[in-house]
């Protein structure tokens, strides 16, 4: 089965259409999927709305949280939630669209670990946005650590309303993305110890051919402060390393509370049926590729 975790944040302009253009996407994927809405601490009727998809559609799952949490705890809570054996988080503003769902489904089970979808072309009406997405994207490929695939669309402009991150809250969230992949920042103290020792014997070598004593002091002194400070750099990224293993183990602090989680009976039944049977074999684990 496939999940589909999608935030929202008063989105009634927008919620019933999407919810009819991803279902329509998912049936052409012929595959068993579902749909899991997170409602933010919406304060307009998204929330009325979604119970209503809900009550018509067996796909859907509404996770109600406790209050506006963010955008990267509303996907936390999703990702809790869903019970497919690959998890595709997109946004609910029509930017992402939901006619790709399939194409990233046939990436997934071609073998890439995380599928990215990285935009070809962009509408934005913010243009400084459209110029700095792609360069977050090369980035974020260099850094991370884990073999993804990509596959390219054209993004558009919301439908309808205004986006709900500011350009500080974006800026925030790539830098949360980037070292949530990877601590390979925390190892560019190690460039820099290599870069300032290499100019420190560089000044050191130019000494030896100075045509004046205040020249081979200059040069001497140079040398001096980026040896120096090359073993700073180089201490920090030790530190670094360190910081980044203990990283590693202390990320369990919850990102967002639910307050309760809206499921079909339909959808119900054969989960109990499934939980049954693994309880009969001593099979209690589900391992889980994330396609996002």
């Amino acid at each position: 089965m496939i999940s589909v975790v999608v935030p929202i944040y008063n989105e009634e302009e927008l919620v019933v259409r999407f919810h009819e253009a991803v279902a329509s996407a998912m049936e052409s994927a012929r595959t068993q999927w579902e749909v899991v809405y997170v409602n933010d601490g919406s304060t307009d009727s998204s929330l009325d709305l979604l119970r209503g998809l809900q009550s018509l559609d067996p796909h859907v799952v509404v996770v109600e949280l406790s209050r506006n949490w963010g955008h990267m705890g509303a996907i936390s809570a999703g990702l809790q939630t869903a019970h497919g054996d690959a998890v595709i988080l997109m946004d609910g503003d029509f930017q992402d669209p939901p006619e790709i769902l399939p194409r990233l489904i046939e990436a997934w089970r071609d073998g890439g670990e995380v599928v990215v979808a990285v935009r070809r072309s962009r509408q934005e009406r913010r243009k400084v946005l459209a110029k700095l997405f792609p360069l977050f994207y090369r980035v974020l490929g260099t850094l991370s650590d884990y073999p993804n695939k990509v596959v390219f669309y054209d993004r558009q402009d919301r439908l309808a309303g205004d986006g709900k991150l500011s350009f500080i809250s974006r800026i925030k969230y790539a830098m949360d993305a980037i070292t949530s992949f990877s601590y390979k920042p925390l190892r560019l103290s190690f460039a820099l110890f290599s870069f300032a020792t290499s100019v420190s014997a560089l000044l050191a070598l130019s000494m030896l051919i100075a045509r004046s004593p205040v020249q081979v002091a200059g040069f001497g002194v140079g040398a001096a402060v980026f040896f120096v400070g090359g073993l700073l750099l180089l201490c920090m990224g030790v530190l670094g390393e360190y910081l980044g293993r203990v990283y590693d183990e202390v990320r369990n602090r919850p990102l967002s509370i639910i307050n309760r989680v809206h499921r079909s009976a339909s959808a119900l039944a054969p989960q109990v049926g499934m939980i049954a049977v693994q309880g009969g074999d001593g099979y209690h684990t589900r391992k889980t590729t994330e396609a996002a």
